[in-house]
Formats: structure tokens, sequence, C-alpha cells
């Protein structure tokens, strides 16, 4: 990685911080709003008669969560033109020119960018809560018990939600494992810690419900964060093209001098696909390799970047 791309990296790291807590707070107040939609009284019939299915399609569809997500597509909106007013700055000066919050292609930039990170927790929401309707009818659980914890889940992605199941599962079982991570991740009195202990009598009801809880917050709070994160991430990303779209547009930059090249974080934790595009660099125009023209637009949670750059030579069409 080069001195100008690990700069590149440090401000968008830091722009990505500064936006995440925002982002998460409307999460986590859009899944307060969407627990309210879902009645328990409704959700228990639907589980005793086999028609969840059905309920669930109507309770979470567009309709009804559209106006419940309207408070995050403003924030990200918002994020998009202030992202992409930063980005401008970081043009050489020569280039540098001030965003119109107004123009029309950052506009629809915003709204293509917001409405995919909404269909993507819509559907999230969607999935974990039906995983949890079918869990609790799969073994044989009390439809309104079922009912209560499927508006629970909410905010946990469908691989979470089995994980707080299986926690859960552990500490009734007695599982040393799951004693010993309860121990270490939380805080209790002397009575639970004997409890716990060698020799300990086990786990009461109450005290099972109360470490399964805070897992599963902990686990709503970690993901929020992660949607957050990524969201931001991909904002940054788009705000940077769009700062040379802009300058390119009012000719202050040649669009044919311009290129790209893409830039991974560099660690254990970089996909296959991306290592290997690491470094590759294209025209301003034109897709990587991989048909992608912003690196990672189509994989979740992707911390590539790319930098863009100002060539010496004119490049010709093909």
């Amino acid at each position: 990685m080069s001195p100008a791309e690990r700069a590149l990296r440090r401000r968008i790291r830091r722009r990505v911080a500064a936006a995440a807590p925002e982002l998460v707070r409307y999460q986590l107040a859009t899944y307060e709003l969407i627990r309210s939609l879902l009645n328990e009284a409704e959700l228990t019939a639907a589980i005793a008669d086999g028609t969840i299915d059905a309920v669930l399609t109507k309770l979470l569809s567009d309709d009804l969560t559209d106006p419940v997500f309207n408070r995050i597509r403003s924030a990200l909106n918002m994020l998009v033109i202030d992202a992409s007013q930063q980005a401008a700055h970081d043009l050489p000066a020569a280039f540098q020119a001030a965003f119109d919050a107004f123009d029309l292609n950052l506009s629809r930039a915003g709204t293509r960018l917001s409405t995919k990170v909404i269909q993507g927790l819509k559907g999230e929401v969607r999935e974990t809560v039906r995983q949890r309707a079918m869990a609790g009818i799969a073994a044989g659980e009390n439809p309104r018990a079922t009912a209560r914890a499927m508006r629970g889940v909410l905010g946990l992605a469908p691989n979470q939600e089995e994980a707080v199941r299986n926690f859960e599962r552990m500490l009734r079982a007695g599982d040393r494992q799951a004693l010993t991570r309860a121990l270490r991740d939380h805080r209790f009195d002397a009575t639970l810690a004997k409890a716990l202990g060698k020799g300990g009598t086990g786990l009461t009801e109450e005290q099972i419900r109360t470490m399964a809880d805070a897992y599963r917050r902990r686990m709503i709070a970690f993901n929020a964060e992660t949607h957050a994160r990524s969201a931001a991430l991909d904002i940054n990303k788009l705000a940077q093209r769009l700062s040379w779209e802009d300058a390119a547009a009012r000719g202050i930059v040649d669009r044919t001098r311009l290129m790209r090249t893409w830039v991974t974080v560099g660690d254990s934790r970089v996909r296959d696909e991306h290592r290997e595009m690491n470094g590759t660099t294209v025209g301003f125009d034109d897709p990587y390799r991989n048909g992608e023209m912003i690196p990672g637009e189509s994989t979740y949670n992707c911390r590539c970047i790319e930098r863009i750059w100002l060539s010496a030579e004119v490049r010709l069409a093909a």
C-alpha cells in the first residue's frame, strides 16, 4: 500500500467512525418501531393455525415498514451529501470545487445507496423473525412464547439469532463452555458465581434469562454497529467517485486521464477474490475485471477502497 493509499484509508476510516454512531441510533430506534408493529396476539394465532408466513408477509410489507425506515433513509441521504463535500476536499487543489447539495446526480446516487441499505435491513429483519418462528414451531414451543420471542430477536442477523438460542440451550444444559463464557463476559454477584463454580447447583430460570438477554443485547448492538460501519464505508467510497465525477462534469479535470486502483486492507480477513484484485488499475469509466465499478459494491461489509488518480496520458476510446 502506497503512502497516498494509506493516507486515503486513514481519512475514510475517520469519516466512517464519525458517521457510524448516528446510523446505529437510527437502526436501534427503527427496530423498536418495527417491534410495535408485531402484534403478539396476531402472531400467536398465526403460529397456532399455521399461517405465520402470510402474517409475516403482511406485517413486514413495504407499505407498513417504509415509513418506519424514513429516518434512516434521510440520514443516509444526508451522509452521502456530507461525505461528497468532504471527498471534494481530497482532490488536488486545482480540481476542488464546492459540491452542489441539490445536484441531480448526487441525489440519485444517494437514493440508490439508501435503498440498497434499507432493503438489506428489511430482508434481515424478515428472515430473522421468520427463522425464530420456525424454530419455535419445530420445537413444539407454546405459540405465545414463540410470538414473544419473535419480537425480541429484532436487530439480530439470522446466524446471531441461532447463536443466542444455542447459548440459552447450553446454559440450561449446564454446558461448561457456555458457563465459562458467561462468567468471562458478565459481572455477577457472589451467589451466581458460586452457582456456576465447581460443585455449584446450577442456574435458576431467572439467571438463565438474564444472561441470555444480555448476550442478545450485545449481539444486537454488534450487528447494528456492523451495518452502520458497512453503510458509512459504502457512502464514502461512493462519495469519492462522485467528487471526481463532479470535477469532470465541471470541466475542471480531464475525464479521459482519470484512473482507478483497487486497494485492499491487506490483512488475513480480506476475501480471496478481493486479494486477487488488489493493485488492479482501470480507467475511470471502466469496470474492474469482476464487473464492479466501485470495489466491493456487490459484497456486504467489504473494506476495500480505490485510489482515483490522474494519468499523465490521455486514454483513447476502445
